[in-house]
């Protein structure tokens, strides 16, 4: 891996996240951009250079974006057009017809594209998919999801912001949902419910808090009920012997793939769908400023 270059588009709190992983996994030759100047950067080894100097160097084969989600197509799409896998930070677009697009240029290209669905490199879901796929787990009636988080200002609302995770998760264990039952806004909080194949039914909350937060996902199956958390960053299991973070295990399989060519689990196909049912979501919404009933037991 050391032997990659890859640039950064986006030097704040997750591009710098990037950058640290990047130097854990023996990538040394790093080049950074940003919409703001140089100099409001200090961050040692990496080669400050501007946009269209790093999209035009050819040595420069993988870029990592993570910048505001406004500006994730247009940059992906240039990077693409530019012939460079990208890892992308969620969402990869805001609307169904640009993530369509996105995902149709890398085939065309030929390049890797991944979307950054963090949760599906915890252990968390590694076990969850393990005993699914077992068949221990008998039939699965119902899912619940919460996911709570800081609010964003400049993201596109909770919604976007957080359920697309759950969502990722899901399509990738269920498949596509078959129809939205419903999706309620109220107060930086959203309650949704979808229904897969087979009469599951996926019921989520997401919503802006307050630390502590919660990745929780609980599972109803014929066999009992049980529960799955992902870390949320202060728990002591990132202290264990042998612990990956998720996003290290997530950096190298896609470096992997821009190796072996091979489609990352959290490849642009996944990023299209998780995109058009969050647009079909947002489409469903309803604004209630009254007390919510009880959509979910958690």
């Amino acid at each position: 891996m050391n032997n990659l270059k890859i640039g950064i588009i986006g030097l704040g709190y997750w591009g710098k996240k990037y950058i640290q992983t990047l130097r854990e996994l023996g990538v040394t030759s790093l080049f950074g951009t940003d919409i703001a100047p140089a100099g409001n950067f200090s961050i040692p080894e990496l080669l400050f250079i501007d946009l269209d100097d790093l999209l035009i160097n050819k040595e420069v084969q993988v870029v990592i974006i993570a910048t505001p989600e406004q500006t994730h197509y247009q940059l992906c799409r240039e990077a693409l057009n530019f012939g460079k896998d990208v890892l992308l930070e969620k969402p990869m677009a805001h609307s169904s017809r640009e993530a369509h697009e996105l995902f149709d240029l890398a085939m065309t290209k030929c390049r890797i594209l991944g979307v950054a669905h963090i949760p599906l490199y915890t252990d968390s879901f590694r076990q969850l998919a393990a005993e699914i796929n077992s068949g221990k787990m008998g039939k699965i009636s119902r899912i619940e999801a919460i996911r709570t988080s800081r609010g964003r200002e400049k993201s596109a609302g909770v919604l976007w912001d957080l359920a697309g995770h759950d969502l990722a998760i899901a399509i990738s264990l269920f498949g596509n949902p078959i129809d939205i039952n419903y999706c309620v806004y109220q107060h930086h909080t959203c309650y949704y419910q979808i229904e897969f194949p087979d009469k599951l039914r996926f019921s989520g909350i997401v919503s802006w808090a307050d630390p502590p937060f919660y990745r929780l996902l609980k599972v109803y199956s014929s066999t009992g009920v049980f529960e799955y958390q992902e870390p949320n960053g202060s728990e002591p299991i990132a202290w264990l012997p042998n612990y990956e973070k998720p996003l290290t295990t997530m950096v190298k399989e896609f470096i992997n793939c821009c190796i072996t060519r091979q489609q990352p689990k959290n490849n642009g196909e996944l990023g299209c769908k998780v995109v058009r049912f969050l647009e079909s979501l947002s489409q469903k919404m309803f604004v209630n400023y009254e007390t919510i009933g009880n959509h979910s037991s958690l």
